[in-house]
């Protein structure tokens, strides 16, 4: 473990002391370590504080094996009500059919377990908004025949309880201002919640999701999206993130086909959208396997800058 996780995880053991997250005085108890992974400002009020935490180790804990998940969640308090630490892991010795000694090797295990996933993707950036954040985004684009279709997997912690509507847009600056409807993208939402109204202005589409259910803190809510582009002109070579709000993760996956449709691909890793109109530099450069998916990962992206792949099509391709 890196310094920071091994911060991280002494202050998350110390929040298992006393009622653990439901001390009503949880934001008194989150040190300075925790504060900057999860970029909550030291004037945060006292409820956005703990929302966030909550949210934050709870989303941690649900990558957790089993046993050492079940004793993370008992020990902290996120399911069970019992007021001190020695009963939870008491209760979680019971239910793991462990002696204490093993369950607090668990709880350890725990501790450190989420303490990494919290430092990965933790660079600083702009306060996160209210209401969720994103923990992973994976797309994939095929632009390999003469339309283009892009599949979204998006999974969102919520930091507020009750969410149950989020909006999203894609812009698309190639789209022709006259384009014909029959031409326009076509949306779907294949999981997590339903379509509920599309608005477009310019090259830029607007659409909301009404969830499937309500969301509650730090249970993460995974929605996956579906656009069928008619026209595959109607995309600029280049496929970027810029988020507006936190993200954790974000992976883009690319079928140029075979041979690629592209003569040469360049990264883009925590530009300026408007750097994008300049030369790509020649460090960004990136090779296109023989299969013609790439795939590009990002980490810790911040919000305002933008993360993808852009592109120069094979001469006569477009």
């Amino acid at each position: 473990m890196s310094a920071g996780s091994n911060g991280l995880a002494r202050e998350i053991s110390a929040l298992h002391r006393g009622r653990g997250l439901r001390d009503p005085r949880l934001s008194d108890r989150v040190g300075p370590t925790i504060r900057a992974a999860l970029h909550v400002d030291d004037a945060a009020p006292d409820f956005e504080v703990r929302d966030r935490v909550v949210a934050a180790l709870r989303s941690a804990a649900r990558t957790l094996p089993g046993d050492i998940q079940r004793a993370f969640l008992l020990a902290s308090a996120l399911e069970s009500d019992r007021p001190t630490l020695a009963e939870r892991l008491d209760e979680a010795a019971a239910a793991l059919d462990r002696d204490p000694r093993t369950v607090r090797r668990r709880l350890a295990q725990a501790d450190s377990a989420v303490a990494l996933v919290l430092e990965r993707g933790a660079r600083q950036q702009p306060a996160m908004e209210d209401a969720w954040y994103i923990e992973s985004m994976s797309s994939h684009v095929d632009i390999s025949g003469d339309e283009a279709r892009t599949r979204a997997t998006k999974v969102i912690v919520p930091t507020q309880g009750g969410l149950r509507r989020i909006s999203e847009r894609i812009s698309l600056p190639n789209a022709p201002r006259d384009l014909a409807p029959q031409h326009h993208p076509r949306i779907a939402i294949t999981a997590g919640g339903h379509l509920a109204q599309v608005r477009h202005q310019g090259s830029v589409w607007s659409y909301d999701i009404d969830l499937d259910n309500p969301l509650a803190v730090g249970i993460q809510q995974e929605i996956i999206t579906q656009i069928d582009l008619p026209l595959r002109s109607m995309l600029a070579p280049v496929l970027i993130m810029v988020p507006i709000r936190p993200c954790r993760h974000f992976d883009l996956t690319i079928e140029f086909g075979t041979p690629a449709n592209a003569e040469s691909v360049w990264l883009v890793d925590g530009e300026y959208p408007t750097a994008l109109a300049d030369e790509p530099n020649a460090d960004t450069l990136v090779e296109i396997p023989a299969s013609g998916s790439l795939t590009a990962r990002f980490s810790g992206l911040r919000a305002g800058l933008a993360y993808g792949l852009r592109w120069q099509w094979r001469h006569g391709d477009l």
